[in-house]
């Protein structure tokens, strides 16, 4: 008897155990993201063409002093990831490669990547593919338009190029000649790193010359050029006569620099990443070119409405298997399921559909996935809305103006956004006014283009159609900037300097400060109009000067002037 109890006990306790166990699902719908035809070239004139122009500014920078001679022995520098994304957006992973360098010389379709495998292409005309392709996903045409993906410099180095000004929605091969926009720069070893097919006038305002320090902003990425979609091809050649090719990777089949890889970290070959999980109003749809890619985000929803799971893959690999769960406002179990991957994939997308009960629980649901020891988890509201969420909001000053971004989640009823600026922290205006959108997730960005001298205090003020008003913090941008305000005109002077106020200057002060550090001269609480003004400075003794502009006790303007 007691034989038999533990028999049933046993069995018992299987049987529990199997119906905790969800059960496999196959999708409604999705599968590869092929990137066949997801391809960039670029012709034997336009490489001779940039290299020509590439060889022509280093002999000019090297004439001007502005590029000195490699420090470092040929390929020591080690590179950094060139990819981020802008402040606001937060996807688990935003990218995948597409195409690595091609080992195999031979073509057509004699393909080697450095890992012995085929992820690379080449062309009938005899183009292997030179690169690392770093393709946006998912839905690569959004992430393009909002700006969401950063190229920055692997390494330090100096901008040796710049190319800017070209059309950068290009989803198919150009029927004529065609260039693409990127930035060009040498290391201190030699070797020079071109990142191409940037965002038309995305690239960084240093010119030609300047030094950039590793992770430093130099575009967004695009699809200028020869290019059939947004994505960053990396390009690399240990030195300036562009004659000897650098694949990053180290690997077996790496025919140029074999297993040394030029990378800080080298990633796998496979990096299986879940990018991104999001709840649809229908099917998504993505497509080639900007037109046929259909996001169809939603995250309100009501009783008996359907509701579209999707899930977004990097490198899901063979038998890789994923839990989808959904779960209620009192956090029980909806419903559950396993997917199993039948193959590998570079880029895979799916989406499950669930339609609601006629009487659901009103609240906040949540869409959870386990994939590869992580977990992804993100909100959808039944018979009542997500609350707005401002994901961030930043002002950062470049040069002379301050560029504003505001990320947003969940608007709905909201009526528009106003930027509030203050001299002081205390009295704001609004100098800008942006209409709400009224979509899942949402980019703005602004320009102030006349920021007051010192420091600005930037808040932004949300107003939903009832009314109802939200800040944000406060952020602060100090606009100070030799000749920014203010410019001296005749210097050397011998009686009287003539300082130029571009900008009205509300209570400032004036100093003229000896090499000493003395101040010699002063004026307070001046209102200074737009026009040029006379400091009378004959009784100054000969010699060098610092003319000190002050805004409210800060530096806004400082001259260097010579007394004869």
């Amino acid at each position: 008897m007691k034989k038999l109890l533990i028999l049933l006990f046993s069995l018992g306790s299987t049987c529990m155990i199997t119906a905790q166990v969800p059960l496999e699902r196959l999708p409604d719908g999705g599968g590869a993201f092929s990137f066949e035809g997801h391809q960039d070239e670029m012709t034997p004139a336009q490489r001779a063409e940039i290299v020509r122009m590439l060889k022509a500014n280093e002999q000019m920078l090297k004439e001007r002093g502005l590029l000195q001679p490699p420090t470092q022995r040929p390929g020591s520098i080690a590179f950094q990831p060139p990819l981020r994304q802008k402040a606001g957006f937060n996807d688990n992973g935003f990218f995948g490669v597409s195409y690595f360098v091609d080992h195999n010389p031979g073509v057509p379709n004699q393909l080697l990547d450095y890992q012995c495998g085929n992820r690379t292409y080449d062309m009938g005309s005899g183009y292997n593919h030179k690169g690392t392709d770093m393709y946006l996903w998912p839905f690569a045409w959004k992430k393009m338009s909002n700006g969401a993906v950063e190229v920055v410099a692997a390494a330090a180095g100096t901008i040796v190029g710049k190319m800017n000004g070209n059309y950068d929605l290009n989803c198919a091969f150009c029927t004529s000649s065609c260039q693409w926009n990127a930035v060009y720069i040498i290391h201190d070893d030699g070797s020079v790193a071109w990142y191409g097919h940037l965002k038309n006038n995305s690239l960084t305002s240093k010119p030609i010359g300047t030094t950039v320090a590793a992770g430093e902003y130099l575009g967004v990425v695009g699809s200028s050029g020869n290019s059939t979609g947004p994505h960053l091809h990396l390009e690399i050649y240990t030195n300036t006569n562009y004659d000897q090719l650098v694949d990053p990777y180290g690997g077996n089949c790496n025919s140029m620099n074999g297993t040394t890889s030029w990378w800080q970290n080298q990633e796998p070959y496979r990096v299986s990443t879940l990018n991104k999980i999001m709840t649809h109003g229908a099917a998504p749809l993505l497509g080639s070119c900007p037109a046929n890619e259909v996001v169809n985000e939603q995250v309100n929803f009501v009783n008996s409405q359907t509701v579209y799971l999707g899930s977004y893959y990097r490198d899901q690999q063979n038998m890789q298997q994923t839990v989808h769960t959904i779960l209620r406002p009192d956090n029980t179990v909806y419903q559950t399921w396993t997917q199993t991957a039948a193959t590998t994939y570079n880029f895979s997308y799916w989406y499950y559909s669930i339609v609601l009960p006629g009487a659901a629980p009103s609240g906040v649901w949540k869409y959870k996935v386990n994939y590869n020891g992580t977990e992804q988890v993100t909100d959808f509201a039944v018979n009542t809305i997500l609350p707005l969420q401002l994901i961030s909001f930043n002002a950062t000053r470049q040069g002379s103006v301050v560029k504003l971004d505001v990320s947003t989640q969940h608007e709905t009823n909201v009526s528009h956004f106003n930027l509030l600026r203050s001299a002081d922290g205390r009295n704001y205006n609004s100098v800008g006014k942006l209409a709400a959108r009224n979509e899942v997730a949402n980019h703005y960005n602004w320009r102030d283009e006349k920021p007051v001298a010192g420091t600005n205090y930037y808040k932004l003020e949300m107003v939903d159609k009832d009314g109802i008003i939200k800040h944000s913090d406060v952020r602060q941008v100090k606009m100070i900037m030799e000749g920014m305000f203010t410019s001296v005109a005749g210097n050397p002077f011998i009686k009287s300097i003539s300082l130029q106020v571009k900008e009205r200057l509300k209570d400032a002060q004036l100093q003229l400060v000896n090499m000493n550090g003395q101040v010699v001269w002063q004026k307070d609480r001046l209102q200074l109009q737009q026009g040029y003004i006379q400091i009378d400075a004959a009784s100054l003794a000969r010699g060098v000067y610092q003319l000190i502009v002050r805004v409210r006790n800060e530096v806004v303007d400082r001259h260097t002037v010579v007394k004869q």
